[in-house]
This record gives C-alpha cells, structure tokens and sequence, in this order.
C-alpha cells in the first residue's frame, strides 16, 4: 500500500500529531495534511509505520485488514512487533499488485498506428483532462495555442510549470503565460503558472491526472507542443492509470521549486542563463527581386552572330548588360521620385555596419549584445536605417498603387525590345514571339515584391542587422559547444586588442581577464563568477543607472 492510502485511515488530530513530530505545519483541511505527510515520506512505508502510535495502527489495520490480509491476533502483538507486521504487509500489497500494475501501462505514439495512434494520443489526453478534478502540467518546452487547447474544457484545478527562459524573453514569457491563466480561469477552478529555473535546460514531460476514481499519470518525450501532440514529430507517451507515489512526489516536489510568474527573476548563475540576457544579429542577405530577363532562354538559343547585334541594345528601364539587359522595375519607382531629395538621400545612408563592432562579440551564430547594450545597438540600427526605411515604404506604396502603370511600363520595354530586333534584323526562334505580348510575368512580379515588403519581412531589406533571441540550442550537444566555443574564442581574440567592443569588455573586465587570456581561461573565469553571484554584484555597481 502506499503512504497517502494509509494515511487516510487517521482523524484529523492523528495527522496534525504526524504533522508536529515531522516539523510540518498544523493547519488546514484533512487533505492538505495528507498532501503535506504524503510529500514529507516519499513512499518510505517503513518511516511513517515506525512514526505510528498503536491507536495509528489500530485505525489503519481496522480500515485495511482484509487489504494488508494481517494475521488473526495482530491487534494483541507489542507495538514494535505491530510496526513490523504493517511494514511487511504494506509491502507485500505493492508487490502483489505489481502485475496489475504492468497491465494497466498502455504507450500511445504521435505516429505508430499499434495499440495507440497518432490521433489517439492527443484523443486521449483531452479524455483524462476533461474529467480530472485537477491537472498538473510540467513540460519543458510548450506554445501557448497547444496549452490553451489542451487544458481549455477542464473545470477542476490547473498547475503548469515550464522552463523559464532568460533576459528579454523572460518578460514576454510571463506576460503570455498570465493571459493564458485567465483564459483558462474562464472554466476551470484555479489556473496557476509557475516557472523553473535549472542551471542546464528544465526538461522533464509529464502530465498528471487526478480524478474521483482512476487517476492516471503521462510521461514520456512529448512536450505540450502542437508539433509533439499534432503535428509531425515522433513522440511517445506512457500512461499509467493509476499515479505511482514516486511520481506524485516528484510532480509536487517541482511545483513547490517552481517560481510563481509574481515572483520570477531568472537568476544568472550558469552559461545558458547567461548567454540568453543577451540577443543576437545578423545580416540579412535579402535583396529585393527588382530585376527580371524574359529573354534570357531567348538569347541562350541565338548563334554568335545574332548575339552580336543585340549587344547594342540600349533601355532606361533595362540594365546596361550585353545583350537585352533585364526590366528593372526600381526604375520605374527612381523616376517617379528623382525629383525626391529624400529619396536619394536614402540611398547613401548608413547601413549600421560602421558601428556594429563596436558593440557585439562574434559567435558562429550571429553578433552577441549583452542586454545592457540592446537598446543602445537598437536606436542606432534605427536611426542608420531610417532614410532607407523611407524609402522602402514609399515604393511598397507606389507598388500596390501603381500596377498599371508599371505594367504599361513594362509594355514600353517589351515593345522597344521587339523594335530593335526587327531594326537590327535578328532572328529568333517563333515561340518566343509570345514573350512581347505576356503581361502575367510582371504582375506576378508586383504581387512577389509586395509580400517582400510586408510587415512581417519589412524589417530584413531596410536594417543593416535583425536580431533574435539566443535560441534554445542547449539540448543540442554539439551546436551549444559551437556557440560557446566561437563566442569565448572571440572574447580571447578581444583580450589582445587594445579597442574593444562593450559586451567584450563588460566581460572581461567583470572576471580580470589579463592580456591574451586564453578562451579556456575566460569561460572558466566567467563559469566561477556566475556560480558565486559575483557577475550578478559586479552588473549591479556598473549598470544600476541604466
């Protein structure tokens, strides 16, 4: 038998007694004792049976006799006597029990079509939520769609713990995990969040169950993710249908760590938390198709001689290529504007490559920013990209007004183009004749420009650098070594320069790294300062008025 089942055969006042001899709280309801003795046991029948007065073990032999199958006179035994027969027979029922156990494990798979099944696993899951008097969550990974659509029908009580990101993404984090709490308080009774905050990556899956009858427990590799749960990724979950002990501890022993979401500040004690305050940037190569050559199948298939005459053609809406150079529609848009100073301003405007050194270390991933440069490098991204910025959006509005002018635009040039040909008597295939007359070409050109400059994509052609958040690449052995080892060997490579940049030199100096520190040095350095808080101390005195 478990710990919390025979402690349900004690009053109140035998509980609280538990309570005091244990150095627990006294107060509140019957279950809340059970919960608090049943957590302060773990399982250890043997611990709890040898805390028992005979009058305990008389109420729990009365309840259980016929369970625990106790000899007839065992209510006449000495009380040590007594503590053993109830150890052993409390462990026998486990083990007699085992097989039935065995038989009530059932493995559900996102994508094996056996006894579980893709739609199954999800399918079962919104079973065991929609019943259960409360739900408890704990996942590493998760979205909030996936979360709120798991856990929306349920009208008891829902507990959540999840990995609590770093730097930025931790305020943003919050701020969605609360709206999804009140969300779900809509129908359930209690909706709480809370986060966990480890030194590695907080990576457990388990989702627990409890019900009038029939509790059940899942565990496996499935996050509350809708690519673990409904989509592609192959995932597995056990349930178990009735809650082992071991389990129950340790989902109440990592609800009690957690943070609740009023109270979370990530502490920076390790390397991943560390490297997640800062941001990264990188260079988007993104170049907006503004050019394209209908004729270039054309001029491929034309002999040396034919290929000579176009040589001479000449557009100024084409590019100044030999042969018949491509329809550039920016064109079009330069002599719309040319009398735009602005325009042409923009043009020659900073890119923020100039400063962006000055700021960052160099990793295999992107330019790292310590948070307390962020906004620095921000206003001055914006402001060195401001004129092309302008610029951007005033031909993403002359594109969505001007359709039918750029078309007839593109006209004048399918027609100059023919012309020439005929002046300068060269000959082409008759299949291309079709290509003079094709206005679907342009218009679909227009339409893929347009959702270039949208505003999911906008930011890429008008900034010099996009940042992201640091992703979660620790679970990834070898990229987390990749990123460490460029990030700490650009950092040695900064402690040989007399000019640094900030978050190198905000680095360096916090640890008292010398002149041509290794990078082994500097990690281990960095390593002992996060662990013993002296970083944290050290951004306090520096950075406090920032």
């Amino acid at each position: 038998m478990k710990v919390r089942e025979l402690l349900t055969a004690l009053t109140y006042e035998q509980l609280r007694r538990l309570c005091g001899k244990r150095g627990k709280s006294k107060t509140g309801k019957t279950s809340e004792l059970l919960e608090r003795l049943a957590r302060y046991y773990r399982g250890n029948v043997e611990k709890v049976v040898q805390d028992l007065r005979r009058e305990d073990l008389l109420a729990i032999g009365n309840r259980f006799d016929e369970q625990l199958k106790l000899q007839p006179s065992w209510r006449q035994l000495p009380v040590d006597q007594m503590r053993r027969t109830f150890t052993e027979a409390a462990n026998d029922s486990v083990q007699s029990s085992s097989q039935s156990m065995v038989e009530s494990l059932t493995l559900y798979s996102s994508q094996f079509n056996g006894s579980g099944s893709a739609s199954n696993l999800y399918k079962q899951l919104r079973k065991d939520v929609d019943r259960a008097k409360r739900v408890t969550v704990i996942t590493a990974y998760y979205s909030e769609s996936m979360v709120k659509k798991l856990l929306n029908d349920c009208r008891g009580e829902v507990r959540v713990v999840v990995n609590g990101l770093g730097g930025r993404r931790l305020y943003k984090q919050i701020k969605g995990l609360k709206k999804l709490a009140e969300n779900l308080r809509a129908k359930s009774n209690k909706a709480e969040f809370k986060l966990s905050f480890s030194k590695g990556i907080f990576h457990p899956k388990l989702y627990l169950f409890e019900h009038s009858m029939n509790s059940a427990v899942w565990i496996g590799s499935a996050n509350a993710t809708k690519a673990a749960l409904r989509g592609h990724n192959e995932e597995i979950l056990m349930r178990i249908s009735s809650i082992p002990a071991s389990l129950a501890d340790y989902a109440e022993h990592v609800w009690d760590m957690a943070q609740p979401l009023e109270d979370c500040v990530a502490p920076v004690n390790s390397l991943i938390a560390f490297f997640r305050t800062g941001r990264l940037y990188y260079k988007p190569y993104a170049v907006l198709p503004m050019s394209f050559n209908p004729f270039l199948a054309m001029m491929k298939e034309l002999p040396e001689e034919q290929k000579r005459k176009i040589s001479k053609f000449k557009s100024r809406f084409a590019e100044f290529k030999g042969g018949i150079g491509a329809f550039n529609i920016y064109r079009g848009f330069e002599e719309h504007h040319r009398e735009d100073k602005e325009a042409t301003e923009s043009r020659t405007g900073e890119n923020g490559r100039v400063f962006f050194r000055n700021f960052a270390i160099e990793t295999t991933y992107g330019y790292w920013v310590s948070e307390e440069f962020i906004d620095e490098v921000d206003n001055k991204l914006e402001h060195a990209s401001k004129y092309k910025k302008r610029e951007l959006e005033r031909l993403r509005d002359w594109l969505r007004q001007s359709e039918n002018n750029i078309v007839q635009v593109y006209s004048e040039y399918l027609e100059e183009v023919e012309n020439f040909l005929k002046e300068e008597e060269v000959k082409y295939p008759p299949k291309y004749q079709k290509l003079f007359k094709d206005k679907e070409r342009i218009k679909s050109r227009i339409i893929t420009l347009t959702r270039c400059l949208d505003k999911r994509q906008f930011e890429r052609y008008y900034r010099g650098y996009v940042s992201v958040e640091v992703p979660e690449l620790w679970e990834d052995e070898s990229s987390r070594k990749v990123f460490e080892d460029s990030f700490f060997d650009s950092l040695a490579a900064s402690s040989l320069r007399d000019k640094k940049s900030k978050s190198a030199k905000t680095i360096l100096e916090a640890i008292d790294a010398g002149h041509g520190a290794s990078a082994q040095e500097i990690q281990d350095n960095l390593e002992q300062r996060l662990k013993d808080g002296e970083w944290q101390r050290f951004k306090k005195e520096n950075f406090s008025g920032d």
